[in-house]
């Protein structure tokens, strides 16, 4: 049988249960980053998948209508991008007839590796075409970016063929 004495020390009560709050505070931080950051890859991922989707969509409805249709990606407009029906009797092509207006998260942005505005169009058979009616300028390069600085970049040949990278 132990006897205690009055020199001896421990822990009381009050600072097990203070201790145990603090750890509980720090969990919840460090848990609540982990999921911002694992929904913002979430968001990324689902809005390239998005935009691949809205590209072959457009492919196959300018092979099925024997129409042109485009994507336009204006460089001021970090935001959004646009679904154009293509008027290709000029040069350059004239992509002011908008079809959809396509607007991301807004934790998400989207550019081109051009400097200036992306466009290209995809003819009836399904190649693609830059605004000047050249089919040897691909591929073409979209980048998203979420808020933490994460990237996806897509790309679509001559052929047509989109590709996440």
């Amino acid at each position: 049988m132990r006897r205690i004495f009055g020199n001896e020390r421990g822990f009381t009560f009050v600072e097990i249960m203070v201790a145990l709050v603090l750890l509980g505070i720090i969990s919840a931080v460090v848990i609540a980053t982990g999921l911002k950051s694992g929904a913002d890859s979430a968001s990324l991922t689902g809005q390239s998948r998005e935009l691949i989707s809205d590209i072959r969509m457009i492919r196959t409805m300018a092979q099925e209508e024997s129409k042109h249709y485009g994507i336009l990606i204006d460089q001021t407009k970090p935001g959004e991008y646009y679904l154009c029906e293509v008027d290709v009797t000029s040069v350059p092509h004239d992509y002011s007839n908008v079809t959809e207006i396509v607007v991301l998260d807004r934790e998400i942005t989207i550019s081109a590796t051009l400097s200036s505005d992306l466009k290209f169009s995809f003819t009836p058979e399904g190649n693609a075409w830059d605004e000047n009616g050249n089919t040897d300028n691909g591929p073409y390069r979209i980048i998203l970016r979420d808020s933490s600085g994460a990237a996806k970049q897509i790309e679509v040949n001559d052929l047509g063929l989109v590709e996440l990278k």
